[in-house]
């Protein structure tokens, strides 16, 4: 009986002692546990905080986009609005140029008259320009001769036994190359007096 109740009590000794081996084991897994439930804790609150600064974010977001949403609602209407203006207005644009067109092809052509009348026009005053100076270059040519003329038929009058003269001829020579000097408005190529004279002469008869 002693030996079977050592025996016992080494089987409840040993068991204490595994007992005890297991509590202390126990504790240093709870307390690593409850440490690690403290960080568990801190990151699940970490967590938490991130998640409502996110659910945040997402509202700001939501209406940003709504709000942007809109405003391009707005702006492709507005564009809408301009496409059909514009397509309207060029439809417009056609139609006036083919009335336009037709109109032209059914007018009939402009004639080459009122062109033929200002070529006309601007050609008188230069032929009027031209004619006045081949007069006054005739007038100019017939005073020579007749002066050459004179001037021979005196010098053959004087060459020969009688001279005929003719006084009033002579005094309206004189009297009409005498003003003759003080003004002369004639062409250039009338130098003497006597052909001055006589070019007024012929101009009095002429008017």
């Amino acid at each position: 009986m002693d030996i079977l109740g050592l025996v016992i009590d080494v089987i409840i000794v040993v068991m204490l002692c595994w007992t005890i081996y297991v509590a202390t084991k126990l504790s240093r897994n709870l307390e690593v546990f409850n440490k690690t439930k403290k960080d568990l804790s801190s990151l699940i609150t970490q967590i938490s905080t991130s998640v409502t600064k996110a659910n945040d974010a997402l509202t700001t977001f939501k209406s940003a986009v709504n709000e942007s949403g809109g405003v391009l609602d707005k702006r492709i209407s507005e564009a809408k609005m301009l496409s059909d203006e514009l397509e309207l207005i060029y439809q417009s644009s056609n139609r006036v140029a083919d009335r336009l067109e037709k109109l032209t092809e059914g007018a009939p052509r402009p004639s080459s008259a009122p062109r033929r009348d200002a070529n006309e026009a601007t050609k008188k005053p230069e032929t009027q320009k031209k004619t006045e100076t081949k007069d006054s270059g005739k007038d100019v040519s017939w005073i020579k001769k007749k002066l050459g003329k004179a001037s021979g038929g005196k010098e053959a009058v004087a060459g020969g036994l009688f001279s005929i003269r003719d006084p009033e001829f002579e005094q309206g020579l004189k009297e009409s190359a005498e003003n003759a000097s003080d003004s002369w408005d004639g062409p250039e190529d009338i130098e003497t007096d006597a052909e001055r004279a006589l070019y007024k002469a012929l101009k009095k008869r002429t008017n």
